[in-house]
């Protein structure tokens, strides 16, 4: 994921909004902290609070504090 998004050359605030869910599932289950922080930024922030969302953070034991 790192490759394919070229994370090496750019920042997490880089990225389009079309690239940012692959990221997050490909980070959801060992990088809970840093995963968090994203959804709440850039999903939860900007209204897309869409059930699934919190489902796959509860399943991998991150609370997303509704």
């Amino acid at each position: 994921m790192q490759k394919t998004l070229r994370l090496d050359k750019r920042k997490i605030d880089e990225l389009r909004s079309d690239e940012l869910l692959p990221w997050l599932t490909a980070h959801i289950g060992s990088h809970h902290n840093e995963t968090l922080s994203v959804f709440r930024t850039y999903f939860q922030a900007r209204d897309r609070r869409q059930i699934g969302f919190y489902v796959l953070l509860a399943s991998c034991g991150i609370n997303p504090r509704w």
